[in-house]
Formats: structure tokens, sequence, C-alpha cells
């Protein structure tokens, strides 16, 4: 029930939160700036990827995770795709900070709690995008994602980010 209120009251409410520059931005107005802008990429790519792909149609896709309409895309088009992570990746994990923050990993049960509330909160920002994906998942007879950390690829994700300079993931 809640999960519906939000789905009609973000899409509206996000592109107002972030429409001072990026740069300028801080907190929860920097995060709605970067959640849109990654919806926005996503309808984009949505519309115009596709006769792309039938135009040249290649063999293989290679997309930043960055690109969440990247495994629609390839699904689509039936064809393997792998994910490349150029920054800080966004781990499937709720207990460790979230890569948009410079808290430190610790294993004590507060900031378990903290990380995941700062999760529970991000995945209500990604439900537009989520819902976007999911529409057109639909109309290509794709089942639908359950959260965005599902757009990347299931095959692989290459990562230039060094082990030592990242959280211990499980």
């Amino acid at each position: 029930q809640s999960s519906s209120a939000l789905r009609r009251f973000l899409p509206s409410r996000l592109p107002r939160l972030g429409s001072t520059p990026y740069a300028e931005a801080t907190g929860l107005r920097a995060i709605a700036i970067s959640t849109e802008s990654y919806r926005r990429w996503a309808a984009f790519d949505l519309e115009r990827a596709p006769g792309l792909l039938d135009e040249i149609q290649p063999d293989a896709l290679i997309a930043s995770e960055s690109s969440l309409a990247a495994r629609t895309l390839a699904e689509g088009q039936g064809i393997p795709f792998i994910t490349v992570s150029t920054g800080l990746p966004r781990h499937e994990t709720n207990t460790l900070p979230p890569e948009f923050t410079l808290w430190p990993h610790r294993d004590a049960p507060w900031a378990q709690k903290r990380n995941q509330a700062i999760d529970r909160f991000r995945r209500l920002l990604d439900l537009p995008t989520l819902d976007l994906l999911n529409h057109a998942r639909a109309l290509l007879s794709l089942p639908p994602h359950e959260n965005l950390s599902q757009t990347r690829s299931p095959l692989a994700t290459l990562s230039q980010l060094p082990p030592g300079f990242d959280f211990p993931v499980p």
C-alpha cells in the first residue's frame, strides 16, 4: 500500500529536489539529483538504443554499471552482456556503507542497522527508475527486477577497484 503511494509521489518530487547543479548539492539533494539522472539516462537508453542495436547487431554488450537499462536492452536483443564498474561499486548487500558516504566499514550492530536504514531509503528513491525499467521489461516479456542491483550482468562485473580499496564483500 505505502509502496504504491510512494510510486505516485516520488516521480514528481525527485526532479524538484534535484534542480540545483550537482556540484553545489549536498545530502538528500545530491542523492536526488543522482537518482533522477540515472532514471533519465535509463529512459534515454530505452528509447534510443534498441534501434542502434538492431542496426549494428552486436554479438555482445559491455555496459557501465551506471547504465541501468543495459540488462533489459541486452536481454531484449537476446545477447550476452557484462557490466563494467569504473568507480566505487554499488554492493548488493545492505550491511556495507553505501558508496556515496564516507562511512568506514564497521561490523558493530549499530553500524549494520545504519547501513540497512540508508539502503531502505535509497531503494525508495530508486522506485521511479525501477518502475521505468520494469515497464520496459514487461513489454519485452522479461521478468521484473526487484531492485536496481539486478540491472548488472549475471555473467560478470569487471572492476578497476583494487581489493584493498574496497569493503570486505561477502
